[in-house]
């Protein structure tokens, strides 16, 4: 799933944790569950989204921005988690999983070091 450009009429074809919106709110054919979650596990897999310590970034453009690389934000993590868990795969679950520690560790690791709780996450 991609962001519409209404003006353009064509896709956005870029990563932003809405791609995977409709995980999180069941919007996705329940029949076709296993083709679903292996292609949202390639794209994840493609884009290497698994490998930042601090989560997955809102997006992958490094514009100074701050909704931009490389910062993570609360509220897409939780999206992404969920909608993963929602997919309901062993390998889906396994990564939700996987991610929701990695993404609470990186809070309290913050915490920890700061006393602080922050708006967003840096991968920095």
């Amino acid at each position: 799933w991609l962001d519409y450009d209404m003006i353009n009429q064509k896709p956005r074809n870029y990563f932003i944790p809405t791609n995977l919106l409709p995980l999180w709110t069941g919007a996705f054919n329940k029949s076709d569950t296993e083709r679903i979650s292996a292609s949202v596990l390639k794209y994840i897999e493609d884009l290497k989204l698994d490998s930042y310590p601090g989560g997955v970034p809102n997006t992958l453009a490094a514009t100074g921005e701050q909704w931009d690389f490389p910062n993570v934000w609360p509220p897409m993590q939780y999206l992404l988690i969920g909608g993963l868990e929602n997919l309901g795969t062993p390998e889906a679950k396994k990564l939700s999983e996987r991610w929701g520690h990695r993404w609470v560790k990186s809070n309290f690791e913050a915490y920890k070091q700061t006393q602080t709780m922050f708006e967003k996450v840096c991968n920095k």
